[in-house]
């Protein structure tokens, strides 16, 4: 991680993130300069761990960064940030509590670094400093989105867990009766394929062949007939046997 001073050429951010949160002077602009910080952080880089209780909020100047908890051994994701975001653990941050949660780095990062005695001495210099309170609101209700889509997730696992038995062994039974049902097609198709080669006349004259047009007609239409057999019998066959390429449908 590395931290350096806003220089001249981040000016244009500062006034473009305040401007999204109200009406700022150019002096309170420089206010604000003064008391933040540029960091850099590399990807999977830590902002805040478990435990530690969240003493700065991060304007994203480029890249990504997530916050998360473990459920078990999985990550279960909190919320997300981008690029013009502003990411902190807002419970954490208010109540100067340690964190539950933990705000990683998802790609490099560059951030504005602003800490809570930053913001208090920012108000205590300037009410219009107050109205930094809405990046805490937008934090609260991005949280309660990711809440209500983490319920979501886990109210349909849990149906998938309460699936009754039956319907799986359904499935698998409706999987055997179709190998079964591949195979006899692929079978029945091969006989024919086979009786047509057997009965086929093979060469002879002009007068021969319109001689024995019935065999001909009849041996035709076992060809026709075993196509249908034999494609689903294949397609049954490059289905069980199937990789991730499906290069069995080849």
């Amino acid at each position: 991680m590395q931290q350096n001073k806003i220089t001249d050429l981040n000016i244009n951010i500062v006034k473009g993130l305040l401007s999204n949160i109200g009406n700022f002077s150019d002096t309170e602009v420089i206010l604000f300069i003064e008391h933040a910080i540029k960091r850099t952080f590399q990807k999977n880089e830590i902002l805040l761990n478990e435990g530690d209780v969240c003493q700065s909020a991060f304007y994203i100047i480029s890249g990504e960064a997530f916050q998360f908890c473990y459920d078990d051994i999985d990550e279960q994701i909190i919320d997300l940030h981008i690029e013009n975001d502003w990411c902190l653990n807002h419970s954490s941050f208010v109540t100067q509590k340690p964190s539950m949660v933990i705000i990683k780095a998802y790609s490099g990062l560059t951030v504005l670094e602003l800490s809570i005695t930053s913001v208090h001495e920012l108000v205590a210099l300037s009410p219009s400093f107050f109205q930094l309170g809405s990046v805490l609101q937008q934090t609260v209700s991005r949280v309660q989105y990711f809440d209500n889509i983490n319920y979501l997730l886990t109210f349909i696992k849990r149906c998938f867990h309460i699936l009754p038995q039956s319907l799986l062994f359904k499935k698998i039974q409706m999987e055997k009766q179709f190998k079964k049902a591949s195979g006899i097609s692929l079978l029945t198709g091969a006989i024919l394929a086979t009786i047509t080669m057997a009965i086929h006349p093979v060469g002879g004259s002009l007068a021969e062949i319109a001689a024995r047009k019935g065999v001909f007609i009849f041996t035709h239409s076992l060809a026709l007939i075993s196509i249908p057999f034999i494609a689903f019998g294949f397609w049954g066959l490059a289905t069980v046997l199937i990789t991730k390429s499906k290069i069995t449908f080849i």
